[in-house]
């Protein structure tokens, strides 16, 4: 039901370009990458600053992404790091 709620709210439509980018083969590899670099520096940087783990989990999953030939933009990497932070707070 909920996913229903979500499809016909206004969520949907202003989400809707991220899903895009997440439906594409770069997208699937950057929900992955999001969520094991997002899971690996939360154990390893637990003493560091939210703002200091973004920058390094941007920096990583940059990288990660260029070295399978995947150029993602900035903005969409940085939803997918917030959005992993969401779903392991959930845990």
């Amino acid at each position: 039901m909920d996913k229903l709620k979500f499809f016909f709210s206004g969520a949907y439509d202003f989400l809707n370009p991220f899903i895009k980018i997440l439906l594409t083969r770069g997208g699937v590899l950057l929900m992955i990458a999001a969520k094991e670099t997002v899971a690996a520096l939360a154990e390893n940087m637990k003493d560091a600053k939210g703002t200091e783990k973004q920058k390094v989990a941007l920096n990583l999953i940059s990288t990660r992404l260029k070295n399978e030939g995947i150029d993602m933009a900035t903005a969409a990497i940085n939803q997918a790091i917030e959005a992993a932070v969401l779903k392991l707070k959930e845990r």
